[in-house]
């Protein structure tokens, strides 16, 4: 399982040089790339989760071998006075579970080492797939600023001419309506004024004649 895992991350890492080279402007053999990529490197996760989870089968079975070591020692000991024979059946069945502590110990270094790489793997096929999704991305904006440019420049340049009039139009429209409000706004600020120059002399004159009867 871990040569498979092994293998599919490196075929997808050693294929996106390839990919990028071919996708040029095609938006869907982009997504159709990114879809394929995502796929595979799910199923390297799933597959990284197992690889892990053996390594935790190792590590606990070494554990238990060693308590097993220390298990058949202990008994060793406290049969050597009563039963040799029994004593030394112990002790040898302690070195064979040495010797499986020892094979079991190389196969679980080997085992971390490949888990790691693969774990170094996966994150490079992560990097290198959001540098595609961004290359995409910058393509795509690229593909519509260009046809942008043609629609102004070339074949639709008529209708650009054709909305430029429209919002002239508007926008002359606009000012007029703009023009025609402070004229408005003109002629009620004068009415209102002639009011508030009125009542302000006829206050004036009612004050003037309060004070003159106030003197006589």
């Amino acid at each position: 399982m871990m040569k498979t895992l092994r293998r599919l991350t490196t075929t997808i890492v050693s294929s996106f040089d390839w990919m990028i080279s071919q996708v040029e402007n095609h938006d869907a053999l982009v997504d159709a790339a990114i879809r394929e990529v995502q796929q595979a490197g799910a199923r390297a996760t799933v597959q990284l989760k197992k690889v892990r989870q053996d390594g935790l089968n190792m590590r606990k079975r070494l554990q238990d071998l060693r308590e097993a070591q220390e298990l058949w020692s202990s008994r060793a000991l406290q049969t050597a006075g009563v039963d040799e024979k029994r004593a030394i059946e112990c002790l040898r069945r302690k070195k064979r579970t040495e010797l499986e502590i020892a094979s079991l110990e190389e196969e679980e270094r080997q085992h971390a080492k490949i888990e790691k790489q693969l774990g170094i793997d996966l994150r490079l096929v992560e990097e290198k797939l959001e540098t595609l999704k961004s290359q995409r991305n910058l393509l795509r904006t690229r593909q519509s600023r260009a046809e942008a440019l043609r629609a102004a420049q070339g074949q639709d340049s008529s209708l650009i001419g054709e909305i430029d009039g429209i919002l002239e139009r508007w926008e002359s429209k606009v000012g007029e309506y703009e023009a025609m409000t402070e004229r408005s706004r003109d002629r009620e600020d004068d009415f209102t004024h002639e009011f508030v120059t009125a009542e302000e002399e006829s206050a004036l004159k009612e004050e003037l004649a309060r004070l003159i009867g106030a003197q006589s």
